[in-house]
């Protein structure tokens, strides 16, 4: 567990590396203008944001729960030895 606490409505996240399938692979060109996404682990959360109109917004996810996001956004980061992503709300 890394020594890292997100503020607002930061997540971080350690990417699960995806297993491949002995079969083989079809790729749809209907499917390829689709946004590429990643499986992850959520390590830590932030408590969440207030809205403009001052309404509070927790964040969506718990620790522990295996989200998808956005496979090109977020910040990549070392932590103790490890390899996390510090995502927003909005990226998941």
């Amino acid at each position: 567990m890394p020594t890292f606490t997100p503020v607002g409505d930061s997540i971080l996240v350690k990417p699960l590396m995806l297993k491949p399938n002995a079969s083989s692979v079809i790729v749809s060109i209907e499917r390829t203008h689709e946004v590429p996404t990643q499986q992850a682990e959520v390590v830590a959360t932030g408590t969440g944001k207030t809205r403009k109109n001052g309404t509070f917004v927790p964040v969506p996810v718990d620790v522990g729960e295996k989200i998808l996001y956005k496979r090109f956004t977020g910040r990549e980061m070392n932590i103790d030895g490890g390899f996390y992503v510090l995502l927003k709300s909005e990226d998941i």
